[in-house]
């Protein structure tokens, strides 16, 4: 795993204050920028890569379930 270009991880957020850097020493980077239905919890894709930004966020707000939809673009 540690010889991957690209890594990628979804990290379900069922605790909060889990940090964007959580993964950094596997040289990944979180993305996620917004609380769960305001409970502070927030939903992250990990990624080691280059990432694209988003049009509409890292976090897609207009899901209706307990975790928001993730969008992430990785250039390979």
């Amino acid at each position: 795993m540690n010889a991957s270009t690209v890594r990628i991880v979804g990290i379900d957020a069922n605790r909060r204050n889990i940090a964007a850097s959580a993964l950094c020493g596997y040289d990944m980077t979180g993305y996620g920028s917004r609380a769960t239905r305001d409970s502070g919890k927030i939903d992250y894709l990990f990624i080691r890569g280059t990432v694209q930004a988003s049009p509409i966020d890292y976090t897609v707000n207009s899901t209706k379930p307990n975790h928001l939809a993730l969008d992430g673009l990785v250039t390979l």
